[in-house]
């Protein structure tokens, strides 16, 4: 298993976040043993971000140093858990230096993806996004679990051996085709 950065960070945040619900079902199969996680530095990094941007939000108003207090201290706790998953076995660390060509298949994969248009956006998988999927295949995860509907289009794509589940946002439902 192989869970995006929005399912770690939601799970961290709380149940003050929309995706509590749907990441903690997700991290409890970890923590009851049924199943292991493959994390990365990327998604380590990328979590950690999302955790910092999202009680920045929801603190919106409050005082600078109330904001990176909590931001430090939610970071903190992923970071121990994360720590101590790799120590336990629970949690499998891969690494991109390891991948023969990975900047090679991560940019010849961006380049060659044909995004969508949604009213005024454009939108496709980013080059992180890539990484994740190289990434989750590479440390053999059999299932990419994440709320981002880009990541559909690479079921069924030779490149990747892991199916990508695609959960409706806060249900915890696959919503995945493919």
């Amino acid at each position: 298993m192989y869970y995006d950065s929005v399912i770690w960070a939601a799970y961290f945040l709380g149940k003050d976040d929309h995706h509590y619900e749907s990441s903690r079902r997700l991290i409890r199969l970890i923590e009851d043993g049924e199943k292991r996680a493959i994390v990365s530095y990327l998604l380590i990094m990328e979590t950690i971000h999302v955790i910092r941007t999202r009680i920045a939000r929801r603190l919106k108003g409050s005082n600078a140093a109330r904001i990176m207090d909590e931001a430090l201290k939610t970071s903190r706790k992923f970071k121990e858990y994360v720590t101590n998953g790799v120590s336990s076995g629970k949690l499998i660390l891969t690494r991109s230096d390891g991948i023969p060509g990975h900047d090679r298949k991560v940019y010849d994969k961006v380049s060659s993806m044909k995004g969508s248009i949604r009213g005024e956006k454009y939108q496709d998988l980013g080059h992180a996004d890539v990484e994740h999927a190289y990434l989750a295949d590479y440390g053999g995860a059999s299932e990419f679990h994440t709320l981002d509907l880009g990541f559909r289009a690479l079921n069924g794509d030779p490149d990747f051996a892991v199916k990508f589940v695609v959960h409706e946002s806060g249900s915890g439902r696959d919503a995945a085709a493919g």
